[in-house]
């Protein structure tokens, strides 16, 4: 994956069907292009993963898959300014990230129904938190993990809908037209939490192997960790 073509293109892409968007002052500043570049990242990752037949895990693939979908939903939300729509996103993607630590913690042999209904107590609090896989990470991933299930909590709070002093029309006007629906800052470190957890502690979860890779998910993947070492971005 060209990063910066992608970004880019994403960036055209906003302009063209969100003119009116306030984001896209955001998505177009320089200091935040390296929130953009860790989304494109998780996207090329997760798409490593959809074709990574040799796990052991048998949810990979379809998670990965359901993780990807999430992903350009909030490439979707972004530009709506719309601070639910976001909100659901995240709260999805933490979501299915902690379906695949249970699934390697818990129970490798659940099904991917079952799976997918478990409920916040049972995922967390009696499963992965009392595994003995958890009770061995050593403290820094320990803290990568738990940042995955604050995210999860956080994003879970329902956000209701009041509005009193416009109507409906002039309500999703001021959405669209301004930055103050949702946190732009909160969203930067929730993609950055999240993309430290996928990047260096998630592969060791599922016990990813780079000498099982294919050619080509070999070479995906290298440009992705290379792009971790050196600033990525000069003039774009």
């Amino acid at each position: 994956m060209n990063y910066i073509d992608e970004i880019n293109e994403y960036r055209f892409f906003c302009k063209k069907y969100y003119p009116y968007s306030g984001s896209n002052s955001f998505l177009n500043d320089k200091n935040n292009r390296i929130f953009l570049l860790h989304l494109f990242q998780l996207i090329n990752l997760f798409e490593i993963y959809t074709d990574y037949d040799v796990s052991d895990n048998k949810h990979l693939e379809q998670i990965s898959k359901m993780i990807l979908t999430i992903l350009l939903d909030l490439l979707l939300a972004i530009p709506t300014n719309n601070d639910l729509f976001v909100s659901i996103c995240i709260r999805q993607l933490s979501e299915k990230l902690l379906d695949l630590v249970y699934s390697e913690f818990c129970e490798k042999d659940i099904s991917q129904k079952k799976l997918l209904k478990i409920q916040y107590r049972f995922l967390w609090e009696d499963g992965i938190q009392k595994s003995i896989r958890y009770k061995q990470l050593a403290k820094r991933d320990k803290e990568y993990l738990n940042q995955i299930n604050n995210i999860f909590k956080t994003e879970s709070d329902i956000v209701h809908f009041k509005n009193k002093r416009s109507s409906t029309a002039i309500y999703l006007e001021e959405i669209i037209k301004t930055d103050i629906k949702f946190n732009q800052n909160i969203l930067k470190q929730r993609i950055n939490s999240i993309h430290v957890f996928c990047i260096d502690l998630l592969p060791r979860i599922l016990k990813i192997d780079f000498n099982q890779f294919s050619m080509n998910q070999k070479i995906e993947y290298t440009n992705l960790v290379n792009y971790l070492k050196p600033k990525p971005f000069k003039n774009n």
